[in-house]
């Protein structure tokens, strides 16, 4: 749908044409010429006419299977971090989606220990994760790394999570323990594509986006295999 910007330009094109073939028309009419003069000013200012363009599967550069994650980690109120800690992945959701049978399987979690904070009240009642949890499932990030090699084959596939964090997260942490990150170079964020699938002006977040395609949250919002689930049914949706 053309908006006010775009018939303000259709309107300016013709004036302007009048403007440049019938010069003798104005050319005594000093006060109306100013004034056309200050509405062309006017309309080069205004933004270009968007025009939506959903997003097609076929331009986004994939395997025939996606690895979508979605990250657990220590958090804390008001993001007041304690001296002497740093943000550690507890919690890493994974599945897969077929993207030749639009099937999502291969759904776990895998708890990790952290290794420079401490999983605080406010984090379990976000996560549900318990330090309890933890000692008692928990393995170390390295060891979720060379598990998720052996069980996805991660490395020829691309990934994908819902928004950055998930990426900048897993390449900090590994940096960090100077270990290689076992994903691909191929990730995508399937929040800023859904941003563009739909022609939306901003991003939303998870609930909104499932909500936006008649779609309701399956399962335990912050639960990382849950999040990562849900992600990929949106992930689903734009590629059929």
């Amino acid at each position: 749908m053309l908006g006010d910007g775009c018939r303000m330009f259709r309107s300016t094109i013709k004036t302007f044409t009048i403007l440049h073939l019938s010069p003798s028309y104005y050319i005594n009419n000093n006060t109306r010429l100013h004034k056309w003069k200050q509405e062309l000013e006017k309309i080069k200012k205004l933004p270009s006419p968007r025009i939506h363009h959903p997003a097609n599967h076929t331009t986004m550069k994939t395997t025939n299977e996606i690895i979508v994650i979605d990250l657990e980690a220590t958090c804390w109120e008001y993001d007041k971090i304690p001296p002497g800690q740093k943000t550690d992945i507890i919690e890493i959701g994974i599945c897969t989606l077929d993207t030749d049978t639009k099937v999502i399987s291969n759904k776990q979690s895998i708890y990790v220990i952290p290794e420079r904070s401490k999983i605080n009240k406010f984090c379990t009642e976000l996560t549900g994760i318990t330090p309890k949890l933890i000692e008692e499932k928990g393995i170390y990030f390295e060891e979720a790394c060379e598990k998720i090699r052996a069980e996805y084959h991660p490395k020829s596939l691309t990934w994908a999570g819902f928004g950055t964090f998930d990426k900048e997260q897993i390449v900090a942490q590994c940096d960090y323990l100077g270990i290689e990150n076992p994903f691909s170079g191929n990730y995508i964020n399937i929040m800023h594509r859904f941003k563009a699938y739909n022609g939306l002006y901003k991003m939303m977040g998870l609930k909104r986006a499932l909500k936006a395609l008649d779609m309701e949250f399956e399962g335990h919002h912050h639960s990382g295999a849950d999040d990562a689930y849900n992600a990929a049914r949106i992930l689903q949706e734009m590629i059929k």
